[in-house]
């Protein structure tokens, strides 16, 4: 592994490094309360792609609590589309055409 400019991590397990991380842990909360009125009824949400990317081809599954949905993000799209919905009760929803709401519904 190549460091820029000879910095290295920290480790987490000395004093310093607990308090950092501790410091982080109280930031990425406080961004949670700031961000809770933007998620709706989103309970959870995971991306799936290579960080390699920066953002292109990947995926966003977000759990709604009774349905699942799929966003895509392609190479050279300005914005995520939802591919699909995934419901409990086993149907799946995919839209006819990208730019259209879920219309289509298989069991």
């Amino acid at each position: 592994m190549r460091r820029i400019f000879g910095v290295d991590p920290i480790n987490l397990l000395d004093p310093i490094g607990l308090a950092a991380l501790g410091s982080l842990d109280r930031i990425a909360q406080r961004l949670r309360g700031a961000l809770a009125d933007r998620a709706g009824d989103i309970r959870h949400a995971i991306e799936l792609g290579s960080p390699a990317s920066r953002g292109l081809d990947k995926v966003l599954l977000a759990d709604h609590g009774d349905h699942f949905v799929v966003y895509v993000r392609r190479l050279f799209r300005d914005r995520a589309r939802r591919a699909m919905a995934i419901y409990r009760d086993g149907r799946i929803a995919i839209p006819a055409v990208a730019s259209s709401p879920c219309n289509r519904v298989t069991a």
